[in-house]
């Protein structure tokens, strides 16, 4: 049953999906028309999202994340969301709390689905490159 369960949560998540050589059946949701300009960093609490950039070759890319869709993000990036987030004075304190509770409990889930991966499955998650 517990194969199965991670099975299914692979059809969501990429870091999952990508150990068992699976691809995740959904999509970023489009970014928003005022995406440039938004303030990296600040969350907007209206559609929990928060503006980030990402590095693509040499230069960096604004973007958008939508919490809701954080099982589309690695690891690495959700780490980077939580750093800026916290860092910008002007979020709220209780906005910086409900996304850190959110994305910290959320990398601890997948943390330890990605641990029981070898044990249920024949795959090593060490292997899996962690980028975006």
């Amino acid at each position: 049953m517990l194969g199965y369960y991670i099975l299914e949560v692979a059809k969501l998540d990429v870091e999952v999906a990508g150990v068992l050589d699976k691809a995740p059946l959904t999509v970023r949701r489009p970014p928003p028309k005022n995406l440039s300009k938004r303030k990296i960093g600040k969350i907007a609490n209206s559609n929990w999202s928060v503006a980030y950039n990402s590095k693509e070759g040499l230069e960096n890319v604004k973007r958008i994340f939508f919490l809701l869709d954080k099982h589309l993000y690695r690891t690495p990036v959700l780490e980077h969301i939580l750093h800026i987030i916290n860092k910008l004075p002007s979020n709220t304190s209780e906005d910086k709390t409900c996304v850190n509770d959110m994305l910290r409990w959320y990398i601890e889930f997948r943390k330890r689905i990605l641990a029981i991966i070898p044990k249920v499955f024949d795959r090593q998650t060490s292997e899996v490159k962690l980028e975006e």
